[in-house]
């Protein structure tokens, strides 16, 4: 079986193109091949100059160019037997993205789409596009149960279509801190981790906030922002939020409590990291989003997470695998983090009980069930091609 994906990919720096490469990986390995000649890539391109992208990259699509669908197309039919295809707003072109559907309308290769976005409160424009992107797929794929809900009432996409299966994460060891942090040159004192692609929607203002009321509680940490600003959010407004950021922890005299590491980390660094932190620490102001890797990621090692609520945290985080607390609420966080670094038995209890749940999330049980939801789909008839009008 040929499996081709559609997606931003490596190393475009974005969760869905390392989401992407790991899943392919994934893929690829319960399928019991290596990445050639059984997994093919249509790979996003959203900068002129392109990248350097792997062997296993057989079509660069640039995401302005609406031939580029048409011919990602007719390459996928060719090279394929089924469509691995990957959804969010802003990846491929148009205003909501609606240029994905001329891949869609001209591929006829049975295609399974994983939505990583399922808003509750899409406009209408955003309703209608991911109404009929769900149309052209055989089966589409939620990472939150919550997104099933929501396909299903908002989107009215048929429940025989969607299945659930969590987002993946790498597969480590349950240790303690200890010798990661000397690994990282760190001293013994509680890390507090934040990681991922930054920008002013993720609230790390608050998180500092917090943090200088735990600091006037007399316990000592190191708050540690690992990764650089989201290349588009760079491009738009350059480093002023992080500027803001450097601004405000010096005005609360946190400097040497807080620590930049503005940079891109390859996944046996971020692991490092990750399994070095005490406290996991996600400050999203935004309620709505219904899929975190990096939450997953934390949870999988066994990591004691203190987040908001957002939709995808209240179902990874039940049942005492971690902490809950309003946003945009300070007080309430530094209470949550005040605790759990004075009790570091509830910090081991969550911890394991997160280790354990994260072993149904780790990429060889996500990539097999991938791959028997592809196997279902490449079973079905191929699509018609219907000509749209215009």
């Amino acid at each position: 079986m040929r499996i081709g994906f559609v997606s931003t990919y490596p190393p475009q720096k974005c969760g869905i193109a390392t989401f992407t490469e790991d899943l392919a990986r994934a893929v690829g390995a319960a399928l019991g091949t290596g990445p050639e000649p059984h997994i093919r890539v249509v790979a996003l391109e959203d900068v002129p100059c392109g990248y350097p992208f792997g062997p296993e990259v057989g079509f660069r699509l640039r995401r302005w160019v609406p031939g580029d669908y048409r011919e990602a197309a007719a390459f996928l039919d060719e090279e394929t037997d089924v469509v691995s295809l990957q959804h969010t707003f802003g990846i491929y072109g148009g205003p909501d993205g609606e240029l994905v559907l001329e891949l869609l309308e001209h591929l006829h290769r049975p295609v399974v789409t994983t939505f990583h976005t399922v808003r509750q409160k899409p406009t209408p424009a955003q309703r209608e596009l991911l109404h009929q992107v769900a149309g052209h797929s055989d089966y589409v794929v939620v990472m939150a149960r919550r997104g099933v809900e929501f396909l299903e009432r908002i989107y009215h996409v048929p429940r025989r279509k969607v299945r659930f299966i969590h987002h993946g994460a790498p597969d480590v060891p349950y240790g303690p801190q200890g010798e990661h942090k000397e690994a990282l040159g760190l001293a013994s004192r509680p890390l507090i981790l934040t990681f991922g692609l930054i920008r002013r929607d993720k609230g790390i203002e608050e998180a500092i906030r917090a943090l200088r009321i735990v600091k006037e509680k007399g316990l000592g940490f190191l708050y540690v922002l690992l990764g650089e600003t989201h290349p588009a959010h760079r491009r738009a407004y350059g480093e002023g939020y992080r500027e803001e950021l450097k601004g405000l922890v010096e005005h609360l005299g946190l400097g040497d409590s807080v620590r930049f590491e503005g940079r891109f980390v390859d996944r046996q660094e971020l692991l490092r990291w990750l399994l070095a932190c005490d406290i996991y620490l996600i400050p999203y102001p935004n309620l709505d989003q219904i899929t975190s890797g990096t939450l997953t990621y934390a949870l999988a090692c066994g990591r004691c997470v203190v987040s908001t609520p957002f939709w995808h945290a209240q179902e990874l985080l039940a049942e005492g695998r971690g902490v809950l607390v309003p946003p945009q609420a300070p007080d309430d966080m530094a209470r949550a983090i005040v605790e759990l670094l004075g009790c570091p038995e509830r910090r081991e209890g969550i911890q394991r009980r997160a280790y354990s749940f994260g072993r149904s999330m780790i990429w060889p049980v996500v990539g097999k069930k991938h791959l028997e939801l592809l196997a279902q789909a490449a079973q079905k008839a191929p699509h018609p091609y219907v000509a749209q009008p215009g």
